[in-house]
């Protein structure tokens, strides 16, 4: 039978390489996770832009610029709000959509 000593370097040399492979494990998946979400975010960025330049050409806006952004869009009509709870409501509502109130007087 082998010694104490023995044993015990074999299973915190066990301990180790489960540490390590689980800690390498962990640091591919976020490297993976992280490119993954980057290329999300560049096709957001690139949806939000071309949202920004048919909203511009609406607008009457010929070539809007990569400053355009901080322009303010023109105002929308204000949207009719839920007494109760202020959510948002559309013209054919009878009740509204989260709390439940009844709608009088909405049209």
């Amino acid at each position: 039978m082998p010694p104490v000593e023995i044993i015990v370097l074999i299973l915190v040399v066990g301990v180790v390489i489960v540490i390590g492979t689980y800690f390498h494990y962990y640091v591919i998946t976020s490297a993976l996770n992280d490119a993954k979400l980057n290329d999300s975010l560049k096709e957001m960025q690139s949806t939000l832009n071309e949202i920004r330049l048919l909203l511009a050409k609406n607008a009457g806006i010929a070539d809007p610029g990569p400053a355009a952004s901080a322009t303010p869009l023109p105002a929308e009509p204000p949207e009719e709000a839920c007494p109760a709870c202020s959510a948002p409501l559309r013209p054919s509502d009878r009740e509204c959509p989260d709390c439940g109130l009844a709608l009088t007087d909405h049209a």
